[in-house]
């Protein structure tokens, strides 16, 4: 029997099938996994086991595992809420970082143009120079 046959016939009704949204690997996991986090097993990351549709808990759930699931849900809820924390914490800094960049830019911008008048400033006083320098030339020949 091929491994894909196996694999097939292993996968019981009440199983959650899915594909990591990351590798794409097909993950088969019993239905009271619902809402978990879980490491997928060819990536190695951690993925979120789909929640079936409302009209379908009542067949993948058995009643009995009702508070198992709400479990998992309490804790998918909380680990979501978790990284939405880290993620809020993360986008704060790039703000903050942003505004920082934005200013130091600002003032690169005015120090180049400070330069650029003074070589023009410079630039003009060497063309005077030259010019001087060539009058006096003409002058003592």
């Amino acid at each position: 029997m091929t491994d894909e046959l196996q694999e097939a016939v292993e996968k019981e009704d009440v199983d959650i099938n899915f594909d990591c949204p990351l590798c794409g690997k097909n993950i088969s996991i019993d239905a009271r996994g619902a809402g978990l986090m879980i490491t997928c097993p060819d990536c190695q990351q951690k993925v979120q086991v789909p929640i079936p549709l409302a009209e379908d808990d009542a067949a993948v759930v058995p009643a009995d595992d009702a508070d198992v699931r709400v479990q998992a849900l309490q804790n998918a809820l909380a680990e979501a809420d978790s990284r939405r924390e880290r993620l809020v914490a993360e986008l704060e800094a790039a703000q903050r970082r942003v505004v920082l960049l934005e200013k130091s830019a600002t003032e690169q911008r005015e120090r180049f143009e400070q330069i650029s008048a003074e070589l023009v400033m410079i630039q003009n006083a060497l063309d005077r120079m030259v010019t001087l320098l060539q009058d006096a030339g003409v002058r003592d020949a």
